[in-house]
């Protein structure tokens, strides 16, 4: 188990390694983030036995999280009053957020004492519309001692950007499946009927 030092300085490490990365946000613009602010989706975390972790906003599920370009997001454990710390990663550096300076922020960490500001958080950019992320969560109870980690998703938009280029993966090997299928004539109309459909759920994404 991770003590709560190692997990700081692993935990801060990472983030500042991350988003001191070519094209993301220095530390004096990172600085800019830590004004009060209301997010418009405050994500609570809730730690549950056997460290799973569950996202609300407002009550409503989170994982995925659906968002809107220009809406801030941030994060926090549940309840109001516990001890931890907490790391946000996003990895390889794809990001739906930016700081106040529109610089991408792939990675964002704090602790209970931030509160209440968008230390651990950012802005929706607008490179991020029609896209999907999975990112990573690590929290450190400091009441107990207890670690938590997962991997939930953030959809911005429809997410219709990133359907259409899954789908599009998937109609070239239907395509190269018809092709190896056409001495089976049953299976090789089955495969066409497969391709012709998701032809047509492209067209209506676009």
């Amino acid at each position: 188990m991770l003590s709560r030092r190692n997990f700081v300085v692993v935990a801060g490490t990472a983030a500042a390694t991350t988003v001191l990365g070519c094209g993301t946000v220095s530390g004096t613009a990172k600085s800019l983030l830590s004004p009060p602010t209301a997010a418009d989706y405050a994500v609570t975390i809730d730690l549950l036995p056997n460290n799973k972790l569950v996202y609300k906003v407002q009550g409503t599920t989170a994982d995925p999280l659906p968002v809107n370009v220009g809406k801030t997001i941030t994060w926090r454990v549940n309840p109001s009053g516990k001890k931890y710390h907490i790391a946000i990663l996003f990895k390889n550096k794809k990001t739906p957020l930016v700081d106040l300076h529109g610089t991408p922020l792939n990675a964002v960490h704090g602790s209970d004492q931030d509160e209440g500001t968008l230390k651990v958080g950012g802005t929706v950019g607008p490179a991020a519309q029609g896209h999907s992320y999975k990112y990573a969560v690590a929290v450190f109870d400091d009441d107990t001692g207890a670690t938590y980690s997962d991997d939930p998703k953030i959809i911005v938009g429809t997410g219709s950007d990133d359907a259409i280029q899954e789908l599009s993966s998937a109609l070239e090997e239907v395509k190269e499946a018809v092709v190896a299928l056409k001495d089976r004539p049953k299976p090789e109309e089955k495969a066409k009927s497969i391709e012709s459909q998701l032809n047509k759920l492209i067209d209506e994404l676009k």
